[in-house]
C-alpha cells in the first residue's frame, strides 16, 4: 500500500511539473504577444514603407490584416528593415491603411483606375465594406 501512495505521489508531482512548464510556457507566449501588441507595426508593401499601429491593423476583425497581425500566426520579420513584408501593390496601400484608420470619413479616390486597383486590393486583405465604397462609385 505504502508503495502504491508513493507511485501516485510522483504521478501527480510529474503531472504538476507538466503543468507549470505549460503555464511558463503560455506566459512567455502572452508575454510576447503583448510586447508585439504596443509596438509600432512596420510594413513593407511592394517596396514601399508604412508604419501603423496594430489597433489600426486589427480594426476590421474579420479582415486578412487582422488576422495576420493577431498574433495567432508566426509572421516573418525582415531583419535588416524590421518591417514585414506583404507583397502587394505598395502605392494603392495607403488607402487601405486610411480606410482603416477612420472608415466613417474615408472617401474612395476619385481616379477610376486607382478607385478600380483599390477595390481589387480591398477583396484580397477581406475589407467588403471598402470594396463596395469603390465598386459603387465605379457604376
Amino acid at each position: 500500500v505504502l508503495q502504491e501512495v508513493e507511485e501516485l505521489k510522483e504521478t501527480a508531482l510529474a503531472e504538476i511539473a507538466a503543468q507549470q512548464r505549460k503555464f511558463a510556457d503560455e506566459r512567455a507566449l502572452m508575454e510576447s504577444v503583448m510586447k508585439f501588441s504596443s509596438t509600432k507595426i512596420k510594413l513593407d508593401v511592394g517596396g514601399r514603407a508604412y508604419s501603423t499601429s496594430r489597433a489600426t491593423l486589427l480594426s476590421e476583425p474579420d479582415s486578412m490584416l487582422a488576422s495576420m497581425f493577431s498574433g495567432r500566426f508566426k509572421l516573418d520579420l525582415d531583419a535588416e528593415s524590421g518591417s514585414y513584408f506583404i507583397d502587394r501593390d505598395g502605392d494603392v496601400f495607403k488607402h487601405v491603411l486610411n480606410y482603416l484608420r477612420d472608415p466613417s470619413k474615408f472617401e474612395p479616390p476619385s481616379d477610376p483606375t486607382t478607385r478600380k486597383e483599390l477595390a481589387r486590393e480591398a477583396a484580397y486583405y477581406l475589407l467588403p465594406k471598402l470594396e463596395q465604397m469603390c465598386s459603387s462609385k465605379l457604376n
